[in-house]
C-alpha cells in the first residue's frame, strides 16, 4: 500500500492509483461479462436500447455532419434537443469520435470502465483535501461505487456527471480557501456542458455547500471574493450557452416539463410510504437492479441508493454523530430535509413532481469523506454507527410488516438477491466491527482497500447478471449488427419503417426514418400529434400493427421484425424479398410517400368530435386546420362532410392512399441541414410534410420564402402554386445562434480577464 506522501511524486502516485483501482474494480466484473458474452458488455432496456444506439448514431451523425435534424428518431427531431441530455455534452463522447460508431457496442464496456476510473481519480482529488491520502483513496472507490452508481450504470450517461461533479466542489474549494481565479468558471463550463438537465440540480447543491462552509466558518466570503465567483459563474455558464441554451428550448417543449406539477399541499410535504422504505433499503443493503428487484416491485427505477461499500454508512454515521456542529454533518442534515420534504427534493429536478432521487451522487461524496475521515481518526468511537446501523434492520423489520400486513404490498420481490444483498451488508457490518484491529497491522490500510475492490467487483457483477437478463447476448448482437444485416432500399425518399417493442431504436441504428422511438426528449409538435391522435407517449413511440391508417399516413413502407417472431404477416402486407440476417422485413401495401396535397379539410373541433379510430382514418382523407387557418387557405380546399369520415374500412384505406399518392411528391430527401422536395400539382394547394413543425425550420418554394403552417397538430405545410415546386426546408435550431454568440462573447471576456489579471500580478 502506498503511504502518505506529501512530495509530488508520490502524490502522483497517489492519483495513478485512485485511477487505476476504480477502473480494476470495473475491470473485474465488465471485463469477463463481455468476454462471455462474444467481446461486447450491456445490460438492460436503456443499455440496449438507448445508450448503444444513441452513442453510435452521433458518433457517425458528427463526422458526417448531420448535426440539425434527426430523421431517424421518432418522427424526426432536433439533433441538440434529442442528444444533449444522454450524449453530446461529455468529454468521453468526443474522445469516442475516435471509434468508427459501427463499432461502438464493442467499445462500450471500455469506456465504462474508463468512466470509473475519472470518477476515482477526481473523487480522490477532492478527498485528500479532507483526509490523508491512503484513506482518500480507500474513500475514492466508495464513491465510484456507490450504490447510485451501480443502480445507474444502465443510465450510462449519467456515469458521464458523477465522474465530473467532485471536480466542481473541488473548484469552489479552491477559489475560497487559495483564491484561485477561473477555475471555477472552467469547473461550471465543464458542467453545465456535460449535461443540461443535471446542472440545475448542481447549482442548489452547490449552494447549500456554499453556504453550509460559510455557516460553519469554513469558507470567508468578502465582497471582492463574491464578485469574482459571480463573474466566473456567468462566464462559465455563458461558455456552455452553445450548447445549453438550444437544449433548453428543446425541453421547454416537453409535455412532461409542463405536466408534472404538484396537486396539493399534501403532495408537496408528504413523502409517500415506499420513499420512506427505499431510504431505510437504501441505506443498508447494496444497490437494487431496477429491473430484476428484490424487495417491494418490480421495475422501481427511483430508489434511495446510498450504500457505500463494504462500511454502508456505518463509519459515515459514526462521524457525523460525533461532529455535530462539522460542516459535513451539517450539510447532509440538509440534504436529509430535502430528500423527505418532496417539494424540497424536487427542487433538485427543476421542481418535477415525481420523486426523482438522481441528485444522491452529491450527498454520497459528502458521505465518502465523513467515511475517510472516521478511517483516518482511530480514536473515533464507532458505538453510534453500530446502533444506527441496528437502527437501520429495525426499520426495515418494520417497514416489511407494515407492507405486508397493512398495505398488503409484497414486501420481498425476489428472494435470490435479498439474501446477496443481506449477506453483503452483514459481512461488511462484521469487517467493520473488527476495523480499528486490522487498521494497526501492518497492511492493515491495504486489505480494507482490497476488501472494498472485491466488494465492488462483487456488487457490480451481481448487479450486471440482473440487469442483462432482460436479454439474451444473441438478441443483443443482432440489434447492434442490424445495419449488416438489413439493405431498405427507398427509404432515403422519405419512407419510414415500423419495427417492433423490443427494437424500438432501430431507426437510428439504420439510420434511416422510423415512427418508433424510446427517448426522452424528441419534438414538441410530435408529443402534440399523439395526444390528437390517442397514441400514449412518455418515454415511448410505438404505434400497433393494426393501427393502418396512421401507419399510412406516417408513410410506414417497411415493418421488421425478428424471423421468428414474423411467421403470420397480416394481408396488409407482402413479404418483400429482403430478407437478410435474423431479420424479416414485409412491404406494407397501403401507404403514402412523404410530402402530399388534400382536396378536403376538416376542422379541429369537427376533428376532435371523433373517435380515435376515425381520427387516425380521417388523417388521409382530409388535412386538419385550426379556424384561422381556414379563413387564410378555405379557398384553396373544400370542405370534407363528416359522412365521409365514417368509412375506414381496408377498401376505403387503400383508395385513400391512392388519391394521396396522386398528389404526393415525386422526390423527398433529407439533407444534413433539412430536407428537399419536388412536387407537381394540377392546382395551388397547400402541402403536408409529416415532420414535427418546429420553429427551427425555414421553408422556400422555388427559392422564394415560404410560411410554414402547423397542421394536422404536429405538422409543417407550405403554400405551393400550381405546375412544379421545388420545396427546401433548412433547419437551424432556436437559440444556437444565440448561444453560440454567447460562449464566444463568454470566451473572450474570460481571455480578456485572465489576461488583465496576469498583468496585474506582473506590475505587483
Amino acid at each position: 500500500m502506498i503511504t502518505a506522501n506529501t512530495r509530488p511524486h508520490a502524490q502522483r502516485r497517489f492519483f495513478a492509483a485512485a485511477f487505476g483501482l476504480s477502473a480494476l474494480a470495473g475491470a473485474l466484473f465488465i471485463l469477463p461479462f463481455s468476454f462471455h458474452n462474444g467481446g461486447f458488455f450491456y445490460l438492460g432496456s436503456d443499455f440496449v436500447e438507448q445508450q448503444v444506439p444513441f452513442w453510435s448514431y452521433c458518433i457517425d451523425a458528427v463526422k458526417r455532419g448531420d448535426i440539425f435534424w434527426t430523421p431517424g428518431l421518432d418522427l424526426g427531431t432536433g439533433f441538440t434537443g434529442a442528444f444533449s441530455f444522454y450524449v453530446l455534452g461529455s468529454p468521453f463522447f468526443w474522445l469516442a469520435l475516435l471509434l468508427p460508431g459501427s463499432l461502438w457496442y464493442r467499445f462500450i464496456g471500455l469506456f465504462l470502465i474508463l468512466k470509473m476510473g475519472v470518477c476515482g481519480l477526481t473523487s480522490y482529488a477532492w478527498l485528500r483535501q479532507y483526509a490523508s491520502p491512503r484513506w482518500a483513496l480507500t474513500a475514492s472507490l466508495l464513491y465510484s461505487f456507490s450504490g447510485f452508481q451501480l443502480s445507474n450504470m444502465n443510465f450510462n450517461h449519467f456515469y458521464d456527471v458523477t465522474a465530473f461533479f467532485p471536480l466542481l466542489l473541488l473548484a469552489l474549494d479552491a477559489a475560497m480557501k487559495r483564491d484561485k481565479r477561473f477555475v471555477f468558471g472552467a469547473a461550471a463550463a465543464l458542467m453545465a456542458t456535460v449535461n443540461t438537465v443535471f446542472f440545475p440540480g448542481e447549482v442548489l447543491f452547490l449552494c447549500l455547500y456554499l453556504g453550509v462552509k460559510l455557516w460553519c466558518g469554513e469558507y470567508r466570503m468578502t465582497v471582492r471574493r463574491f464578485a469574482r465567483l459571480a463573474g466566473e459563474s456567468i462566464l462559465g455558464v455563458g461558455l456552455s450557452a452553445f450548447l445549453l441554451l438550444p437544449t433548453v428550448f428543446a425541453l421547454l417543449q416537453n409535455p412532461r416539463v409542463e405536466n408534472a406539477s404538484f396537486q396539493s399541499i399534501g403532495q408537496m410535504l408528504l413523502l409517500k410510504p415506499i420513499y420512506w422504505a427505499e431510504l431505510v433499503r437504501g441505506m443498508l443493503f447494496p444497490a437494487e437492479c431496477i429491473f430484476d428487484r428484490g424487495f417491494y416491485m418490480q421495475s422501481f427505477t427511483n430508489g434511495a441508493e446510498l450504500y457505500l461499500p463494504v462500511f454502508g454508512v456505518v463509519l459515515a454515521a459514526a462521524y457525523l454523530l460525533r461532529t455535530r456542529k462539522g460542516w459535513m454533518a451539517r450539510l447532509i442534515a440538509v440534504c436529509a430535509v430535502f430528500a423527505v420534504i418532496p417539494v424540497l427534493n424536487s427542487a433538485f429536478v427543476l421542481f418535477n413532481a415525481e420523486y426523482y432521487t438522481r441528485w444522491y451522487y452529491m450527498p454520497i461524496l459528502i458521505l465518502c469523506a465523513a467515511t475517510a475521515r472516521a478511517l483516518e481518526d482511530e480514536s473515533l468511537p464507532l458505538r453510534s454507527g453500530y446502533l444506527f446501523y441496528g437502527g437501520l434492520w429495525l426499520a426495515l423489520g418494520a417497514v416489511g410488516l407494515s407492507f405486508t400486513y397493512y398495505y398488503k404490498v409484497t414486501f420481498i420481490y425476489n428472494l435470490v438477491p435479498v439474501l446477496f444483498f443481506a449477506a453483503v451488508s452483514l459481512g461488511g457490518f462484521v469487517l467493520t466491527l473488527f476495523l480499528r484491529r486490522i487498521q494497526r497491522q501492518r497492511c492493515g490500510a491495504a486489505l480494507l482497500t482490497a476488501a472494498v475492490v472485491i466488494c465492488c467487483a462483487a456488487t457490480g457483477a451481481f448487479n450486471t447478471n440482473y440487469h442483462s437478463r432482460s436479454r439474451t447476448a444473441a438478441d443483443v448482437y443482432t440489434y447492434d449488427t442490424a445495419a449488416r444485416q438489413i439493405s431498405l432500399p427507398e427509404t432515403e425518399d422519405g419512407w419510414r419503417i415500423y419495427s417492433n417493442y423490443y427494437f424500438m431504436n432501430l431507426g437510428l441504428v439504420l439510420d434511416t426514418p422510423t415512427v418508433t422511438s424510446f427517448a426522452s426528449n424528441i419534438s414538441g409538435s410530435a408529443f402534440d400529434f399523439y395526444n390528437a391522435v390517442g397514441v400514449p407517449r412518455t418515454v415511448i413511440t410505438q404505434l400497433e400493427p393494426e393501427q393502418q391508417w396512421l401507419q399510412a399516413f406516417l408513410s410506414v413502407r417497411y415493418s421488421i421484425q425478428l424471423q421468428d417472431e414474423a411467421a403470420a404477416w397480416d394481408a396488409r402486407y407482402e413479404q418483400n424479398p429482403v430478407v437478410e440476417g435474423k431479420y424479416s422485413v414485409a412491404e406494407n401495401r397501403y401507404t403514402v410517400p412523404m410530402g402530399f396535397a388534400f382536396d378536403c379539410y376538416i376542422t379541429q373541433r369537427e376533428f376532435e368530435a371523433l373517435d380515435t379510430g376515425r381520427r387516425q382514418a380521417a388523417l388521409l382523407k382530409a388535412l386538419v386546420l385550426t379556424d384561422a387557418q381556414v379563413q387564410k387557405y378555405g379557398g384553396l380546399l373544400r370542405h370534407l362532410d363528416a359522412a365521409a369520415l365514417r368509412d375506414t374500412s381496408d377498401a376505403a384505406l387503400a383508395a385513400a392512399c391512392e388519391e394521396r399518392s396522386a398528389q404526393a411528391a415525386a422526390r423527398f430527401a433529407y439533407t444534413n441541414t433539412g430536407a428537399e422536395a419536388s412536387i407537381t400539382l394540377a392546382r395551388e394547394n397547400l402541402v403536408l410534410f409529416t415532420i414535427p413543425y418546429d420553429t427551427g425550420f425555414t421553408a422556400t418554394v422555388n427559392g422564394k420564402k415560404a410560411e410554414i403552417e402547423k397542421t394536422d397538430y404536429g405538422f409543417m405545410a407550405v403554400r405551393c402554386p400550381a405546375g412544379e415546386s421545388r420545396i427546401v426546408f433548412r433547419y437551424l435550431p432556436q437559440g444556437l445562434r444565440a448561444g453560440i454568440g454567447i460562449s464566444i462573447a463568454s470566451a473572450l471576456l474570460a481571455a480578456g480577464w485572465s489576461a488583465w489579471h496576469l498583468a496585474a500580478k506582473r506590475r505587483k
